[in-house]
């Protein structure tokens, strides 16, 4: 029987693999998502958005999952916490204005540990904190 650790081994995996239809499937629609250092995201939405934006800035970033550094979930199970590798590589682009100034620089490599807690309603992520310490991104649409 798959657990909510499980599930988040499966939504790093899709996410590394870029198979959106398969995260979303793992998100609540009301989802929260919470990243230290960035504004909060609120909503399937918003959130998936946002994490394909990184991956157009990124577009070899990967959750390193196997193995994670560290996961594991509270004694009911609906609350899963893991430490994961991140490592990507800033795509080469023209630079980057918000709201009519230069954007701070993106660094050009990642290699950091994301920390993150997840809370699981009906076997998908309801809210979401994560360590993210990277800056918050804007990306031209």
């Amino acid at each position: 029987m798959r657990n909510n650790i499980d599930r988040l081994r499966e939504a790093h995996a899709a996410w590394n693999d870029r198979q959106w239809d398969d995260y979303a499937d793992l998100l609540a629609e009301r989802m929260a998502s919470h990243d230290i250092g960035a504004s909060q995201v609120s909503g399937k939405p918003a959130h998936l958005e946002a994490e394909q934006c990184f991956c157009r800035l990124y577009p070899d970033a990967r959750f390193h999952i196997a193995p994670y550094v560290s996961v594991f979930a509270s004694g009911d199970g609906r609350r899963v916490a893991s430490v994961v590798r991140l490592t990507a590589t800033l795509r080469p682009f023209p630079a980057r204005r918000v709201a009519g100034h230069e954007a701070a620089p993106l660094p050009p490599h990642i290699d950091v540990l994301v920390v993150s807690l997840c809370a699981w309603t009906s076997g998908a992520i309801s809210e979401q904190y994560r360590s993210w310490p990277l800056p918050e991104l804007h990306l031209p649409r």
